[in-house]
């Protein structure tokens, strides 16, 4: 057993149900069977392993790989939404453990828990984004999958970092990284 297999039960599962079948031999009863058997451990992680397959054979298809996409019709759990909250010793040892990160990864979760943006927002913002003066940021529409710009309001905590921030790295990117971004 891997140390991923251990984080991800389903990728046990996913290798040992399909590592030596034929793509044009996998029948829906087959993904059914093997949904159920992931839902067995994680209903969520069940219907995420589904999609996933659904999409690969919708590629398969649109590429003329395969001729079906045995994963239409196919009975996944239905997922619902939780709310979570830090409780307050959660939120004190978060603060502990972020003392000991580099500032950028502290920033950038305090920014992620305070605004609730998206991990992939949060790591692609722009300087060109922020409006102090107005306390907002505005994320652009080709940022999301509807076409729909976002505008999250920036509270007083949120504030401070971005302007300490600002002041003393210098980059078009709040969170720059080593890549071209």
């Amino acid at each position: 057993s891997t140390p991923h297999s251990t984080l991800f039960p389903y990728t046990t599962l996913f290798r040992s149900h399909w590592f030596n079948r034929a793509v044009n031999q996998i029948t829906k009863n087959d993904v059914q069977e093997w949904v159920d058997q992931v839902g067995q451990h994680s209903q969520s992680a069940a219907t995420r392993a589904n999609n996933q397959l659904a999409a690969i054979f919708a590629w398969g298809l649109r590429r003329g790989y395969v001729s079906q996409n045995p994963c239409i019709g196919v009975e996944t759990f239905t997922d619902t939404s939780r709310e979570r909250f830090l409780s307050p010793e959660e939120l004190e040892r978060l603060k502990a453990a972020l003392k000991k990160e580099p500032l950028i990864i502290h920033d950038l979760i305090w920014v992620a828990l305070l605004t609730g943006a998206r991990k992939q927002n949060i790591l692609s913002m722009a300087w060109q984004e922020i409006d102090l003066h107005l306390k907002v940021w505005r994320i652009p529409a080709k940022k999301f999958k509807n076409g729909e710009a976002q505008i999250i309001p920036l509270e007083h905590d949120v504030l401070a970092i971005l302007k300490r921030r600002k002041q003393y790295f210098s980059s078009p990117w709040v969170f720059p990284g080593k890549g071209n971004n």
